[in-house]
């Protein structure tokens, strides 16, 4: 296992597949129970199984700084990690006076 892997990968596939079955229980229960209180309560589900996955990939993609496991200090401590180099001035290349 490579030091860098922090399992984001995997809790997005795990999210988005519960998000996926939990959802289609929500529509098969639609279908088997013939009131109107269980298309709102389909449309609740899928609302909170969206915002799930959402908050799945803006984790993924802050690197693990948001999200359930509260991991803020991580993102901090990798950009003190960062090396710090002095500002150095690039020289323009002096042209031999004969290339031209």
């Amino acid at each position: 296992m490579r030091s860098d892997d922090s399992g984001l990968g995997l809790a997005m596939f795990v999210t988005f597949t519960a998000a996926c079955l939990i959802v289609t229980g929500a529509v098969a229960m639609l279908s088997l129970i013939d009131t109107w209180w269980v298309l709102g309560f389909a449309f609740g589900v899928h609302v909170l199984m969206t915002a799930a996955v959402a908050l799945a990939v803006f984790n993924a993609l802050s690197g693990g700084a948001i999200g359930i496991a509260g991991r803020a200090d991580r993102a901090d401590a990798r950009a003190d990690n960062l090396e710090r180099q002095p500002w150095t001035r690039i020289e323009p290349r002096r042209v031999h006076p004969t290339a031209a």
